[in-house]
């Protein structure tokens, strides 16, 4: 069978990242009507106003069958409700998930020996529901979840400026937002979000997450767009180069901020933090050294140290791989100097001229030791090449490329077969051809 580039990623799906509906063109508009006024729904909490997403989806809302001329926020309730995953969160923790699963959440519950329904038990509603609302519950990860809660925003976002909302339209806000569930939190004023090794034991899948290319699966109820001082314009060609810049660095902070809360608990070491190959042997891993029997964290981050950057994050790279296992404090101390340090990260990034981004990938990339990238860490980079020459040839569509889609789809198979050494030898390929091409 043979992959375009543009649908060649669709391969992550076998290698356990999951694959998602595709979206359809993004279309804007220079002219906004005001839709009706939404029926805010109150909980129980007199203090609180609580938005359910079917008091958003009214025909004369959000709820249209199609977009009205354009606009494409008249039919945004309807996309998330029949296309977007996160509408059947909380059914997969029922006995009748909207999709496959390996272990029901009821299994699982009874495993761990948890006395609450998974429907009802805090740590699984954190990430599978809206948590801040019990009438909102069954309807999953909506409105509220992503974009606030929604006595900030129910009438300034009816005139069309959207105070009080979290601004989505910037990039790091977004994979932050994302990354709270996708990666962990525990210090953001949700219940405590994270799938340790206990719930991985019990059968829930281990969190592997890339910003990026989640976000290119994800079918857009939105209009791409950005934001400037001088208005509203399309985003540009690189934009996905962006979203993979901007959300390395974010998945970055969030795990050294989560495994800083980790090691101040009495539970540490958590095991979830380090790789599974590392003590399941069973688990294909070309860079396992079996006399060492040593804890590796994941490498892919790694990345954001290259050429001397983020001395802070390399230093925490270091102490998590030692040999003796490093104290608590430690960690702590070198995981919140890491999270401090990529704040500063992700503002340049997420702020640099769309012309510097290939420049910004090439400089990390070129310096950067494949051989020293676990297998599986090395998808990430191969996802984020692709996306540059996506951008580039939209970029330059007359140009002539040295890199095919034969390259990429060669790389993707490695990855399908979860052969790591190939699939390392095949991404240091496609680097030198794309330099080359600079």
């Amino acid at each position: 069978m043979v992959y375009s580039l543009s649908s060649a990623v669709a391969v992550l799906f076998l290698v356990g990242v999951g694959a998602l509906a595709a979206s359809g063109a993004f279309q804007s508009t220079s002219r906004r009507t005001i839709p009706p006024k939404p029926i805010p729904i109150r909980s129980s909490n007199p203090k609180s106003l609580v938005i359910t997403n079917q008091s958003c989806s009214a025909s004369a809302c959000h709820g249209a069958a199609d977009s009205a001329n354009g606009r494409m926020w008249t039919c945004s309730a309807t996309l998330w409700q029949t296309a977007d995953p996160h509408s059947g969160t909380f059914s997969l923790l029922t006995q009748k998930p909207n999709r496959p699963v390996k272990v029901y959440a009821e299994t699982m519950i009874r495993r761990l020996g948890w006395k609450t329904p998974a429907t009802e038990e805090a740590r699984c509603l954190a990430c599978h529901s809206d948590p801040t609302s019990s009438s909102a519950r069954a309807e999953g990860v909506g409105c509220q979840t992503c974009h606030g809660p929604a006595d900030k925003w129910l009438l300034s976002h009816t005139t069309g400026n959207n105070i009080g909302m979290v601004a989505l339209n910037d990039v790091a806000a977004r994979a932050q937002n994302c990354a709270g569930c996708h990666i962990g939190a525990a210090k953001d004023g949700f219940p405590r979000r994270e799938v340790d090794h206990d719930l991985i034991a019990a059968g829930h899948p281990r969190l592997t997450y890339d910003f990026a290319e989640h976000h290119r699966r994800l079918p857009k109820h939105w209009e791409e767009k950005v934001r400037t001082s001088a208005g509203v314009r399309p985003v540009s060609p690189n934009f996905e180069l962006r979203l993979w810049l901007v959300g390395l660095a974010v998945e970055a902070q969030a795990a050294s901020q989560l495994l800083a809360s980790r090691a101040a608990s009495s539970a540490w070491p958590e095991l979830a933090e380090f790789r599974c190959s590392s003590c399941h042997h069973t688990i294909p891993d070309d860079n396992r050294t079996p006399s060492t029997g040593s804890l590796r964290w994941r490498s892919s981050w790694s990345i954001l140290t290259s050429g001397g950057r983020n001395p802070a994050l390399k230093r925490l790279f270091e102490i998590m791989g030692e040999r003796r296992p490093p104290s608590s404090n430690r960690i702590g101390e070198a995981a919140e100097a890491a999270s401090v340090e990529l704040n500063l990260t992700i503002n340049a990034l997420s702020q640099a001229p769309d012309s510097e981004l290939r420049k910004e990938l090439f400089d990390r990339l070129g310096p950067f030791p494949l051989t020293g990238v676990d297998g599986e860490d090395a998808v990430p980079l191969l996802q984020a090449l692709a996306a540059d020459e996506r951008g580039r040839r939209r970029n330059r569509p007359e140009a002539v490329t040295r890199v095919g889609d034969r390259d990429f789809e060669d790389a993707y198979d490695c990855a399908r077969q979860q052969n790591w050494g190939q699939l390392k030898d095949r991404l240091g390929i496609i680097l030198r051809k794309l330099q080359e091409l600079e």
